[in-house]
């Protein structure tokens, strides 16, 4: 086992499963689409990121007091954002013109399924929380 499979086993533990630094369409808490990411800190601490369907991006510290980002974080950040706006546009066909999410739950699927289907390596990749 490599130093990285460490790591991903590590990361993975503080997600519940969910891989990091890829962007995961979730159900969100108000029952439609939600784009976020897990990623790890300089410090290997992981926390959450929301990416908005206006281009926002959120950090989520949860319990964490300091959130330590260096240049690759912020790179890594930056590209994920990319890949969450591609989410979104694609999400844009299930929204009907009363700004209601119809539909899209079958693009979503749970971090087991995406494991076997071996679709974690895609840079897109849904799960659900």
């Amino acid at each position: 086992m490599s130093i990285g499979d460490t790591f991903d086993k590590m990361f993975k533990l503080q997600t519940g499963g969910l891989s990091v630094r890829r962007p995961l369409l979730m159900l969100g808490e108000n029952g439609g689409p939600e784009v976020c990411a897990f990623v790890d800190d300089a410090e290997m601490d992981v926390f959450k990121i929301d990416f908005c369907p206006e281009g926002m991006v959120s950090l989520i510290p949860g319990d964490m007091k300091w959130i330590m980002l260096d240049a690759r974080n912020l790179r890594i950040i930056a590209n994920m954002a990319r890949d969450a706006d591609k989410i979104w546009t694609m999400l844009e066909a299930f929204q009907d013109e009363n700004g209601d999410w119809v539909g899209w739950e079958h693009l979503a699927a749970n971090a087991t399924e995406l494991e076997k289907a071996k679709l974690s390596d895609s840079p897109l990749v849904f799960g659900t929380s």
